[in-house]
């Protein structure tokens, strides 16, 4: 699509959504691996490392993608231009507009203050906040669990391996969770910590070395699936770490 001048319709809409720090229970998340481990559940808090979206409304039909943080760009004439690619140079956004399906045009700016591959779920919070600001720019009326649905799916298109349930819930609760993780459900338990215990006993860093934990998940997963006795013994430890046991 050649540059062209974008123009609002409409106010903007803006969602911001929170990294996390991981406690306990990290890849147990994966489905179905934690029901083979009854009691499972995952431990996080959120963290004050925000990502943003804002959904712009444009007049005329160009669709235009923008990463304030990464300075990417990419545009498209129209809807169906975006909805019969499967290459992206912001799968995030692009992805989730082909679900969400806009009727106009709109420029989506993202932003994040957590390096790529920092280890604290800065994609996963993207996710949300480009889910939420999406959903009320298309009228679509979402539980907070129907929220988590949707961008742990689209993120599984976007990266090709299993994606975990945890890393969605601080970034659409805040605070800290307790994610049970069960036969008949994912159910979230807020822990009642105040926020300046968590700043009294722990510090997050950055080390500079980004990682890609899905790629490194998935091996995990089909060893766990093939089994893998040693990854078994490892993820029973997992879950003993996070109080429950095997």
């Amino acid at each position: 699509m050649r540059k062209q001048t974008l123009t609002p319709s409409g106010p903007t809409i803006v969602a911001q959504a929170p990294c996390r720090a991981d406690l306990a229970g990290g890849t147990i998340d994966l489905w179905p691996l934690y029901l083979f481990h009854p009691g499972a559940l995952t431990l996080n808090f959120a963290v004050n490392i925000l990502t943003t979206c804002r959904v712009t409304p444009l007049k005329g039909t160009g669709i235009h993608l923008h990463s304030l943080d990464t300075n990417k760009e990419q545009s498209f004439e129209n809807f169906e231009e975006l909805r019969t690619q499967n290459k992206f140079r912001l799968p995030i956004s692009a992805r989730l507009l082909q679900f969400f399906a806009p009727k106009e045009g709109v420029l989506v700016e993202t932003d994040s203050e957590s390096p790529a591959g920092a280890g604290i779920s800065g994609s996963s919070a993207l996710m949300i906040a480009t889910t939420a600001a999406l959903a009320r720019f298309t009228n679509r009326h979402l539980t907070l669990e129907q929220m988590r649905v949707i961008a742990q799916n689209v993120e599984a298109q976007i990266i090709e391996v299993p994606t975990g349930c945890q890393d969605y819930y601080p970034a659409l609760y805040g605070g800290v969770s307790a994610i049970h993780l069960n036969a008949d459900g994912i159910y979230r338990e807020a822990i009642p910590i105040f926020p300046e215990e968590i700043e009294s006993r722990f510090v997050l860093a950055y080390t500079g070395a980004p990682r890609k934990s899905g790629i490194n998940n998935w091996e995990v997963f089909k060893a766990h699936i093939n089994g893998d006795r040693r990854v078994f013994k490892n993820f029973e430890r997992i879950a003993d770490a996070s109080g429950v046991g095997g």
